[in-house]
Formats: C-alpha cells, structure tokens, sequence
C-alpha cells in the first residue's frame, strides 16, 4: 500500500473542523481463538469464540476512559458439553490460556491520559480486580490512500505494527481526536475499527455519540489492587492450574462428571453425573468440599457438593 500523500491528508482532515473532540463510542469486539483442539472439543472453542464483549469509549482530546458494557443475551455463548477425561481437561487449559491472553476478556476499564501513560483495570478468575499501569500502545503508523466509510463517517486505513502484530485501524479526521480503543491511538482521527494480528482480533464502533461527556466521568481508576503485569500473569497461570487441577480432583471423587460452557454468568460448570441418566444430580445446598476459594459463585452462592463453577471474569 503507498502511503496517502501530505495534501490528501490535509483534505482528509478537513472533514473534521473543531467539532466532535468528545464524546461517547461503542465498541463490540472479537477474535478466534488458535488452538489446536480435537473434533469433540471444536464447540467448546467455538463457544469461547463466539464471545462479544463491548466496550463503551468516553474521550476528550486529552484523555479517555474505555468501561465494559454488559453483554447482550444474544450474544451470550451457546451450550457445549462434554466428559471431563484428562485429554479433554488439558484442551480446557489451553482454551482458557487463550481466552485470557486477549485483553479485553479481562479488562474492565482502560484509562489514558494526555501524556500517553494509562491504567487498565483487570479481573481474574479468582474474582479478583487488579490495577496494572501500562502506557499507550506505541504503533509506527503508515497512512494508506483506502478511504472507506463506517457509521456514515469517512475513513482512511492505516496500517502498522505493535507488539510484533500487524494492525490495521479505520480512524474518522471528522472525529480530531488521537484516540481509540484499547489503548491504541496516534492518529488524525478516532480509530472507529482496529484490527490485529492479521484481522483476528478486531474492535468495531457500532455508536458513535458526540455530544460531550460528563464532567469528572472520565478519570483514572483507583480500584483495584496495584499488580505488575508480570504478576497479573502469574496471578492468571496459577488459578488456570487450580480450575483444572480442581475439576479432575473432583473426577477422582465423583467418577462420572460433565463439564458445560455457556451456562449465563458462568465460563465453565461442572457436575457428576448419575449413574445410567444424562440429568446431572443436583441434591443439597451445602458449600461442597470441592469449592475452590474465588473460583466459586459470591457469597450467598452455596451449591451442591457435586458443582464445579468458574466465574466468567466479564
């Protein structure tokens, strides 16, 4: 692609003006999932997949604040069960590393001020919020001469890469903000589609409303315990390998046990299975012995002691 010549750009601009330096974005986001899975595990992937996770962008021209929405019913992930045999416990493992090495899986809020520095907002599966510092992603920019349109705005593409990813990003001049989501930005336009790594991961706006944003709304998070990335990561390998190591202390106990995605609000359920019937059992309330602490539903939550319930971190 040949980069856009200085006096397109300079018109491309010219769509902007002053207007439209704050206001509100929606973002609905997606990626496949690469790993390699065998044929009876493919829906499970799949399920995990099929996963959109919006985000709703507040910016000005100095800073912005990008906050999780809820998910639509219709967008939740459909039903898949299958045996919890150790082959397929180790292919739930390698889903879940995938699963939460995209970031927006995991992240609540995403905070970047004017000099670029930023705070992201994560949860883990433990039911934890932490706090982890991280700076806008810097990106070499080369404007293309594709124009496109998205949302009834004129775009151009830009291409570039971060983090060793190719990125693409659609951004609007009529929109003059150097920002986007997902910590990404640097442009002469809000970036309205980002895509990475070759289009598997993308960001797409589906609203787009600039009339301002409320005075103090954006801010940069406080909650949360302060985590280093590094120890974020740890923090997610290790309650990957307490789930897992979980589900198969309850196989050696119960036998016959089931795992299903898709059940709302929950990532993963795991039950026993009776003996000659597909129903699994579900007898008393009781807190059950293999309850692993924060993998667990909140308080008030107590479930049968042949449960097993990972908490979605979204």
């Amino acid at each position: 692609m040949r980069a856009l010549p200085g006096c397109a750009l300079a018109l491309a601009l010219s769509f902007g003006g002053a207007e439209g330096q704050s206001g509100t974005i929606v973002y609905n986001w997606v990626a496949p999932l690469d790993v390699d899975v065998p044929d009876e595990m493919a829906a499970v992937r799949e399920a995990f997949e099929a996963r959109r996770v919006p985000f709703v962008l507040h910016f000005t021209v100095s800073e912005s604040l990008m906050v999780r929405d809820s998910v639509p019913i219709e967008h939740q992930i459909p039903r898949s069960t299958f045996r919890a045999s150790s082959g397929n416990l180790d292919v739930v493992a390698r889903i879940l590393e995938a699963w939460l090495a995209s970031e927006p899986h995991t992240i609540q809020q995403a905070y970047v001020g004017e000099d670029g520095s930023g705070v992201s907002v994560k949860s883990s599966l433990g039911g934890g919020v932490h706090r982890v510092d991280r700076g806008a992603v810097q990106v070499e920019w080369s404007i293309t001469e594709e124009q496109r349109e998205h949302l009834g705005y004129p775009v151009l593409v830009a291409v570039g890469e971060a983090r060793g990813e190719e990125v693409e990003a659609w951004f609007a001049p009529a929109i003059p903000v150097a920002g986007g989501p997902a910590f990404f930005g640097g442009l002469p336009g809000m970036i309205l589609v980002l895509s990475q790594n070759g289009g598997l991961t993308t960001y797409a706006a589906t609203e787009i409303s600039l009339e301002g944003v409320e005075e103090e709304l954006i801010r940069m998070p406080e909650v949360g315990e302060v985590t280093s990335p590094e120890e974020y990561r740890t923090i997610v390998a290790e309650s990957i390998r307490d789930y897992t190591q979980g589900i198969r202390r309850m196989v050696s106990t119960y036998g016959n046990v089931r795992c299903t995605v898709g059940v709302p609000g929950v990532a993963l359920q795991c039950n026993q299975v009776r003996q000659g019937g597909p129903e699994a059992r579900r007898l008393s309330n009781r807190p059950g012995p293999l309850q692993i602490g924060g993998l667990a539903p909140g308080p008030g939550a107590a479930r049968a002691p042949h449960t097993f319930l990972l908490r979605s971190p979204s």
